[in-house]
C-alpha cells in the first residue's frame, strides 16, 4: 500500500473486532476514512461487553483512485455483509455509523427491522452544495477542502476525489427515499463546529423515520469528526445509555418469565 495519499499512517485503519457478549455493535466510517474514524469510540464503549465490528470500506485505506472507482452500492454490500458476520455471532446487533456510514447504519435499519436501534454521528444526509460534484466530475479530478485541518486523530486520504463525492451524493438520494422504513429507535448526535453536513441533518432524518422512539443531542463545540473529539466521552456514554434504555431489552427479560 503506498502510504503518501494517506494522512496519519501510523494508526491502524484495518478492520477489527473486539469479542464480547452476544449484544454486537456495528460501527460503519466515513468515507475518505478507515476505521481509525470509529476506534476510539469503539474503545470507549468496549467495557460494556459488547462485541464490536467495524469493517473497512471498499475503496478505503488504499489510493483516491481506487475510491475514485468505487460505487455506492459497493459500501452498502460491504455494510450488509459486515451485520450478518456480526450477527452469526451475536442475537442483538445494533448498527451505529459516522458521516457517510451514518448513512450506511440507516440502510441497515431500513432492510433488516429486527435490528433494535441505529446511532447516527453526523450523518451525511444533507452536504452543503453537494449537488455541484456531477458537474465539477467532469472538469475536476479532487474537490478542495472545505474545511481546516485540525489535529485529530483521523486516518484517511487527504485528497478529496470528486467521483467518490458523486457516490455520496447518490447514495444520499437512495437512503432518503428508504428513512420511512425504518422503525427502529434512531439517536442522532450534531457538532454545531461541524463545517462538512448541514445542522438540519439530524433532523431531517427523525422527521421522515417512523421510529416511535428517536433522541438527537447538540455538542456545541463539536466538529464534524465528533467521535474523534473531546465530546467523545460524553457521546460514548449518552450511546451506551440509548441502547441500554431500548425497550428491546424488557422485551427480552419478560419473554423468560
Amino acid at each position: 500500500m503506498d502510504t503518501k495519499y494517506l494522512i496519519n499512517v501510523e494508526l491502524d485503519g484495518d478492520s477489527f473486532i473486539y469479542e464480547g457478549n452476544e449484544t454486537g455493535i456495528l460501527l460503519l466510517h466515513g468515507l475518505r476514512a478507515t476505521t481509525a474514524e470509529v476506534r476510539l469510540l469503539a474503545n470507549a464503549i468496549r467495557p460494556q461487553g459488547y462485541t464490536i465490528h467495524a469493517p473497512l470500506l471498499s475503496g478505503h485505506g488504499l489510493t483516491p483512485e481506487k475510491l475514485s472507482t468505487t460505487a455506492y452500492k459497493e459500501w452498502l454490500n460491504d455494510a450488509d455483509e459486515a451485520y450478518k458476520v456480526l450477527s452469526k455471532r451475536c442475537h442483538t446487533v445494533y448498527v451505529a455509523g459516522e458521516s457517510m456510514g451514518a448513512l450506511l447504519a440507516l440502510y441497515l435499519a431500513a432492510i433488516h427491522p429486527e435490528i433494535p436501534a441505529v446511532v447516527c454521528y453526523s450523518p451525511a444526509i444533507i452536504v452543503k452544495k453537494i449537488w455541484l460534484s456531477i458537474f465539477a466530475q467532469y472538469i475536476m479530478k479532487e474537490l478542495p477542502q472545505s474545511y481546516f485541518r485540525d489535529a485529530l486523530p483521523w486516518k484517511g486520504y487527504a485528497a478529496n476525489p470528486t467521483k467518490a463525492i458523486v457516490q455520496l451524493y447518490k447514495l444520499q438520494r437512495y437512503i432518503r427515499a428508504r428513512l420511512p422504513a425504518i422503525k427502529s429507535p434512531v439517536c442522532v448526535f450534531i457538532g454545531k463546529q461541524d463545517r462538512r453536513i448541514s445542522l438540519n441533518s439530524g433532523r431531517y432524518i427523525l422527521d421522515r423515520v417512523n421510529a416511535n422512539d428517536t433522541e438527537i443531542h447538540y455538542y456545541q463545540n463539536s466538529p464534524h469528526c465528533m467521535i474523534l473529539a473531546d465530546d467523545l466521552p460524553d457521546i460514548a456514554h449518552k450511546t451506551v445509555q440509548f441502547l441500554q434504555n431500548h425497550p428491546v431489552y424488557r422485551v427480552i427479560r419478560q419473554s423468560k418469565k
